[in-house]
């Protein structure tokens, strides 16, 4: 079985918050990381315990919060500066054989 049918055969749909409203854009990291949320990460994390690993690093280096995008091709952190994302991601580099790269929203 591949690794994403795993994934949805083995996803729960948690129903613990209430339906997620944006009524606004949010203002800044601490905002945004209050509204990270993915089901699938959990599954994916049983299965491949890097992303939590990813996760725990991006924090550490001063990410605000952190989160697997989709299905699990990448994991992003948050970051209020431009410059803390730039030294985290030169640290990441140097730790780990990881593809890093240090983007600016639109």
């Amino acid at each position: 079985m591949g690794v994403w049918a795993w994934v949805f055969q083995n996803l729960g749909l948690t129903h613990s918050r209430s339906t997620a409203r944006i009524p606004r854009f949010p203002e800044g990291a601490s905002e945004l990381v209050q509204l990270l949320h993915n089901d699938l990460e959990v599954v994916t994390c049983q299965h491949h315990p890097v992303i939590t690993t990813i996760k725990e690093c991006l924090l550490a280096n001063g990410a605000k919060g952190a989160l697997m995008s989709g299905s699990g091709s990448t994991v992003f952190g948050i970051f209020d500066d431009p410059s803390y994302a730039k030294q985290a991601a030169q640290t990441l580099c140097s730790e780990t054989n990881w593809r890093v790269e240090v983007v600016n929203p639109l």
